[in-house]
C-alpha cells in the first residue's frame, strides 16, 4: 500500500513539474497576430534594447548585443555603441553627434531615462569600467546633441542591472535582471553558471534597489526582490516594476524616503521587458513565448539561423480602482522585442535582434483594439 502511494505521489508531482515548466514557457500558447496592418517597418544601423521619447523625437541606445551577451566572454570584442535619434513623423533616422565622452570606459549602453534635459544610460561596460551610468546633458537645435558630462560607478556585477529611473539628479531605481554577475570578460556560458540561471528562473532572486548618487559613484540598497525584475517606470507617486518571469507589472507608492509599499498588481500573458509612461498611462512589449528566449540564446551560441521571436505589446491605464491592461498588437514582423515608446501618438518599438524599429499610429491601435473587443463582447451574448 505504502509503495503504492508512494509512486502515485510520484508520478502526481512529476506531472505537476511539467505543468509548470508547460506554463512557465508558454509552450502551449497559441500565436494569433492581430493588429499590424497599418505598421511600418524601418531600417536602423543596430539593434537597441530600449528607447525614450524626447520633444516628440525618440532616443534609442545602439549596442553589440550579441557579441556582449550570448556568446562567451567576448565583451572586449564588443563594436562600441552610440546614441542616435529617431523623428517618428519623418521616418527619419540619425545618429546623435556626442561629445566629450570619457573613452577610459567601454559604451555598452542598455537601459536609458531622461531627468531634466539629462539623458541616463546605463552601460555594461566590462573590464573598462564595470557597471556604469553615464550622463549626457542633451540639447537641441536643428537635431539633438549629448554632451558627456559624467559617469556614476554602480558596481563591479558586470551585466548585472536593466533599467533605471531617476526621481531627481540624486536618486534613482535600478532592476536587476539576473541575480548572477558576468565575468569582467563577459557573459560566461559554463556548465557552473548555466545551472544558476536556471535555478534563478524557479526562484525570486532577482532585485530592485533604489540608490543615492555621491559625486561618481552609486551607494544602492536592495529593497525587493523578483524572478526577473525588468522594465522600470515613474508616474507621479507611483512606480511600475516589471518582471519577466512572472509576467505581471506591479504598482507600487512611493513615499518620501522613497520606500515603496505595494499597491496593485497587473497580469500579462507575455513576458513584459522595459515599461514607458505616455499621458499617465504605461506602455510595454515583450516577447509571446518565454521559450523563445532559450531557443535565440541556443541559436547564437551555436552560429545558427536565428528564429523569428514573436511579440506583444500593450498599455497599462487605471480604470476606476485598479490598474488594468489592454493588449495592443501581437506582431510577428520585428523579432524580439525589448522596448517601445511613444512620441507625438506614435507608437514605436524595438527589439535587441533586428536593425528595424516597428512604427504604429497609437491612434489606430486603439481603435483597432476597442472594435475587437467589442465584437468579443457581442460574440459572448
Amino acid at each position: 500500500m505504502n509503495c503504492k502511494w508512494i509512486i502515485a505521489f510520484f508520478f502526481l508531482g512529476f506531472a505537476w513539474f511539467v505543468f509548470q515548466i508547460i506554463q512557465l514557457f508558454d509552450l502551449a500558447k497559441e500565436l494569433k497576430i492581430h493588429s499590424i496592418e497599418k505598421c511600418q517597418k524601418i531600417s536602423i544601423e543596430n539593434p537597441t534594447e530600449d528607447l525614450i521619447t524626447y520633444k516628440n523625437l525618440v532616443i534609442g541606445v545602439a549596442s553589440d548585443i550579441p557579441t556582449l551577451f550570448f556568446k562567451h566572454h567576448t565583451a572586449s570584442l564588443a563594436t562600441p555603441g552610440f546614441l542616435f535619434a529617431f523623428d517618428p513623423a519623418k521616418n527619419f533616422y540619425y545618429r546623435i553627434k556626442t561629445h566629450n565622452f570619457n573613452t577610459e570606459y567601454a559604451f555598452n549602453p542598455n537601459g536609458i531615462t531622461i531627468f531634466n534635459d539629462k539623458l541616463y544610460v546605463l552601460s555594461h561596460s566590462f573590464a573598462k569600467g564595470g557597471e556604469r551610468i553615464f550622463v549626457f546633458a542633451l540639447t537641441m537645435t536643428t537635431e539633438i546633441e549629448a554632451d558627456f558630462v559624467k559617469s556614476i560607478e554602480i558596481d563591479q556585477n558586470h551585466g548585472f542591472y536593466n533599467s533605471l529611473t531617476f526621481v531627481d539628479e540624486e536618486h534613482f531605481f535600478i532592476t536587476q535582471w539576473s541575480p548572477f554577475a558576468d565575468m569582467p570578460e563577459g557573459r560566461d556560458f559554463s556548465f557552473n553558471s548555466e545551472i544558476k540561471r536556471i535555478w534563478a528562473i524557479f526562484s525570486p532572486c532577482g532585485t530592485v534597489k533604489k540608490c543615492k548618487v555621491d559625486g561618481e559613484k552609486a551607494n544602492c540598497l536592495e529593497i525587493m526582490k523578483g524572478y526577473v525584475p525588468n522594465g522600470i517606470e515613474i508616474i507621479g507617486n507611483n512606480v511600475f516594476i516589471a518582471d519577466s518571469v512572472d509576467k505581471k507589472v506591479k504598482v507600487y507608492e512611493m513615499n518620501e524616503n522613497l520606500d515603496l509599499e505595494f499597491k496593485d498588481e497587473v497580469k500579462l500573458h507575455y513576458s513584459p521587458d522595459n515599461l514607458r509612461a505616455y499621458n499617465g498611462e504605461i506602455y510595454t512589449t515583450g516577447i509571446f513565448k518565454s521559450f523563445d528566449f532559450i531557443s535565440i540564446t541556443e541559436a547564437f551560441k551555436s552560429n545558427s539561423p536565428l528564429p523569428l521571436v514573436p511579440g506583444t505589446a500593450g498599455r497599462i491605464f487605471f480604470n476606476g480602482t485598479k490598474w488594468v491592461t489592454q493588449d495592443l498588437l501581437t506582431e510577428d514582423i520585428l523579432s524580439f522585442p525589448t522596448g517601445c515608446t511613444v512620441a507625438n501618438n506614435i507608437f514605436i518599438l524595438t527589439g535587441i535582434v533586428e536593425s528595424n524599429l516597428l512604427v504604429c499610429s497609437l491612434e489606430n491601435l486603439l481603435i483597432v483594439n476597442s472594435i475587437f473587443k467589442n465584437m468579443k463582447k457581442s460574440d459572448l451574448k
